[in-house]
């Protein structure tokens, strides 16, 4: 695959950088460079910006879920917690998800039950009702058997927790999970659960599950209810399903969407046929090109297997829907916690630049709206738009860790083209397609037109035959 060489902003030269064991090309260096200019030097004056892979060493591995059906000391649980517990383990053979285990990010209300959100030393009493996702999927015949462990305040696609540690990648011990779905994804990938159930609001679905080797579906934005459920990114954020494999993943969303006795789920639940699309777009800045070598050979192999025509797409403004998403989650996160004390850097990062966007809030919001007309166009040339999920495979676990700072690069480059369906509002689907040298999952992305969940099933469907 061809690469041209770039120049940065003011002139020099790039070159390809080694990151987590993967070369990213220039290309992406330059989007970051670009990013980073687009900012007044003094935003980024207390942060590292290397492009050096520095990950914290965790203090140990935490349980990849049901941390929040425990007790946090030797104490006994209170009544409302064991009634909860049981309540959530009940047997249920009946329904879509026919009683099997199930786990939900810790973001979301179970009655007698605490959400930690991340932060469980904030945590002063326990939840007065079910989210309504919830209710749900209790009524679908779910199991619960955890709340699982996430970032703080769900913020970082890395899946550390500063606190508590990093859930282990059963995919890729070596190897991060992501975030900040962490611990569903790894609860899935290692059996625990059948179901997860995780939250999206930059990737925080579909970057665990790429890391992870399992599907997951960022669904259009408002179609899910959200009473019940804690961001701090609401215009970005929505629920969504986890899972191994395209059908359970299709299950698990459809008894998120319906409740159990709506007359459209009983014209939505018929088995999921692989489809490939007709055609898929490829956007200039965001497509394969400008991932590492094994990613993008992934991408090209599987795209030369559906032999779905390819549509090019400029698409004015996707090559800054990274920093338009952190800059709307940051705005938000700032409004909701004005006063913030926190340790973790990339917390402390959005906090921070949530306080300096302030003044653009408007051209923000303006840049936003102009980015989901011209998507939506480009959506009119072509049935999907295809990407990979992440620019690289997951990060190692253990790397020497510069206190007090984060690398903008690695965060970067595993949030490179995630974020442009949650500025949009659009669904989207990421799809394991193999394993690097190392064993690293690897993972490609469709992002559709709003109500197209069933349609992006279908597409994953036949990459799944496609990889058998």
């Amino acid at each position: 695959m061809r690469r041209t060489a770039e120049r940065p902003p003011g002139g020099g030269s790039l070159r390809a950088v080694e990151i987590s064991g993967a070369t990213l090309p220039p290309s992406f260096v330059l989007a970051f460079a670009r990013a980073a200019a687009a900012l007044p030097a003094s935003r980024f004056s207390t942060l590292v910006l290397d492009l050096v892979d520095r990950l914290p060493p965790p203090s140990r591995d935490v349980a990849n879920a049901l941390a929040a059906l425990e007790p946090d000391d030797a104490s006994p649980p209170s009544a409302a917690i064991v009634t909860a517990v049981e309540r959530c383990r009940a047997d249920a053979n009946e329904g879509l998800l026919e009683g099997a285990p199930t786990v939900v990010k810790d973001t979301v209300d179970i009655a007698g039950l605490p959400t930690r959100f991340g932060r469980p030393s904030a945590v002063t009493q326990l939840a007065g009702a079910d989210a309504a996702i919830i209710g749900r999927l209790l009524r679908h015949g779910a199991r619960i058997v955890g709340k699982t462990e996430l970032t703080e305040l769900a913020v970082g696609g890395l899946g550390i927790d500063r606190r508590r540690g990093a859930p282990r990648n059963p995919a890729a011990p070596s190897y991060l999970t992501g975030g900040s779905s962490s611990g569903t994804a790894s609860a899935v990938a290692d059996g625990t659960a059948r179901f997860g159930i995780g939250g999206d609001g930059l990737g925080s679905i579909r970057i665990p599950a790429g890391c992870c080797g399992l599907v997951g579906l960022k669904p259009t934005y408002g179609v899910l209810p959200t009473a019940g459920y804690h961001s701090v990114g609401p215009s970005l954020d929505t629920l969504g399903p986890i899972a191994r494999d395209v059908d359970d993943c299709t299950r698990l969303w459809l008894a998120m969407r319906y409740d159990r006795n709506e007359a459209a789920l009983r014209d939505a639940r018929r088995p999921i046929e692989p489809r490939p699309p007709r055609s898929v777009g490829i956007i200039s800045s965001l497509n394969h090109e400008h991932a590492c070598d094994s990613v993008a050979q992934a991408v090209e192999t599987v795209l030369e297997a559906l032999a779905a025509e390819r549509v090019r797409l400029e698409v004015p403004g996707s090559e800054r829907a990274t920093m338009l998403g952190a800059s709307i989650g940051a705005l938000e996160l700032r409004r909701r916690c004005p006063a913030l004390e926190t340790d973790t850097p990339e917390v402390a990062i959005a906090h921070m630049l949530g306080r300096h966007m302030g003044p653009r809030a408007t051209s923000i919001h303006l840049a936003r709206m102009e980015l989901q007309h011209t998507v939506d166009a480009a959506l009119e040339r072509c049935e999907v738009i295809v990407m990979p999920t992440t620019a690289l495979p997951a990060p190692p676990r253990r790397r020497e860790w510069l206190r007090g700072g984060t690398s903008i690069a690695l965060l970067l480059s595993i949030a490179r083209f995630t974020p442009l369906a949650n500025c949009c509002g659009l669904p989207s689907i990421a799809v394991p397609v193999g394993v690097d040298e190392r064993g690293r999952p690897l993972s490609m992305m469709f992002v559709g037109r709003r109500g197209s969940e069933i349609r992006l099933f279908e597409i994953a469907k036949a990459i799944e035959d496609i990889q058998r």
